[in-house]
């Protein structure tokens, strides 16, 4: 804690993106695990100021805000766990599992990797992340979840945009869920309406069985 008036003169820090140890603040950034544009393109720009400032300010996790290297900050920049990862590739697990920890306390939505089958008979991976509303159901508790998808897109890009989203998921203490989404007038190559079906395990106390509508974006692993 710096009181006011006062300077930090000295000390040592790890930059755990890059595993540099640092003996001058000067060459710090104090940098969001989740950049304040990227949460603005994914679904901040339609939160009020107050919720905007709160989470600019940040401080109610030790990783929301993040003492890096100034170099991988300008490096990093806007971009989200598909685009950029650390240099210290041992961070990979901390920094995706803090990324998604960020997101899901800040109303984040899903996460999720996804194998597509491409016309060429091949699976690719990639990612997709979503966030719903106007939702129809109920809601009890809460936990973590970690899944995958399998979808019958073409592309990953099919996968993004409008759609509906219906599932449900039943934990008392460890348990499943499951989720169906379609994607709102897309249609792969066969003339089939693209849709994902989710299913994987997590940890809570909580019920869910809903109904409404989602906004998704993906991309390549």
């Amino acid at each position: 804690m710096v009181g006011a008036g006062c300077s930090i003169t000295g000390g040592k820090w790890l930059s755990y993106y890059d595993g540099q140890r640092v003996t001058l603040a000067s060459a710090l950034d104090i940098e969001h695990m989740v950049p304040l544009a990227e949460a603005w393109d994914s679904g901040a720009s339609g939160w009020s100021a107050a919720q905007r400032e709160a989470y600019a300010n940040d401080q109610g996790a030790a990783t929301s805000l993040v003492a890096v290297t100034a170099r991988t900050n300008r490096s990093k920049a806007d971009q989200d766990p598909a685009e950029w990862l650390p240099p210290a590739s041992d961070r990979y697990c901390r920094y995706i599992g803090e990324w998604i920890g960020t997101k899901l306390r800040w109303g984040g939505g899903e996460f999720c990797l996804v194998a597509v089958a491409t016309p060429n008979g091949k699976t690719r991976m990639g990612y997709s992340r979503s966030f719903d509303w106007g939702t129809e159901g109920f809601r009890l508790g809460g936990s973590i979840n970690i899944g995958s998808l399998r979808s019958n897109a073409d592309d990953i890009g099919q996968l993004a945009g409008m759609g509906h989203d219906a599932g449900g998921s039943l934990k008392i203490g460890p348990g499943v869920y499951g989720d169906h989404e379609t994607a709102t007038g897309t249609t792969n190559s066969k003339g089939q309406q693209v849709s994902t079906i989710e299913a994987g395990s997590g940890w809570g106390i909580g019920a869910d069985l809903y109904n409404g509508f989602n906004r998704t974006w993906s991309d390549w692993l």
